[in-house]
Order: structure tokens, then C-alpha cells, then sequence
């Protein structure tokens, strides 16, 4: 399963990797065990041009299923470095 590099809103300074990407869903592995709310978005570019709302299904550790509930609008260009 290949997975690739993502961006969370709610943790920009963690390291996350995306894989199993489907039209429905994801896993999300964390770099570190951080605190995540229940909600959040995940950017799929570095851009910010690709996002979707996201909800943690399960968590086991670092790694998470979430399932995609809306499309995300682009951040303000402060969020990426």
C-alpha cells in the first residue's frame, strides 16, 4: 500500500502520511501520538488546493481511520511553510 505525505489543520507541525485513499475515506499515519479532535481537515496537496473534512473513526496509536464528511477550502497561505 503506498501512502504519501499530507497536512493536518489541526496539526501543522506533525508529520502525517495518507494511504488508502478512497472517495469515502482514509488512514492517516501520525509521526508522534498527538491529540486530535474528533473533526478536522486534512490537505491532500501542499497547496491546499485538494481538502476534505475529515472524522476519526477509529485510532489505534498513531494511525487512524477517518472517513470524509465535505470538501475543505483552501487556508490561508500562513498555514503551509
Amino acid at each position: 500500500m503506498s501512502s504519501f505525505r499530507c497536512w493536518i489543520d489541526a496539526l501543522p507541525d506533525v508529520e502525517a502520511l495518507i494511504s488508502d485513499v478512497s472517495d469515502d475515506g482514509a488512514i492517516i499515519s501520525l509521526a508522534s501520538d498527538a491529540k486530535l479532535p474528533k473533526t478536522f481537515v486534512v490537505y491532500l496537496t501542499k497547496s491546499g488546493s485538494v481538502g476534505r473534512k475529515a472524522e476519526v473513526l477509529w485510532r489505534e496509536g498513531a494511525t487512524l481511520g477517518v472517513r470524509f464528511i465535505g470538501k475543505a477550502t483552501r487556508p490561508d497561505d500562513s498555514f503551509f511553510v
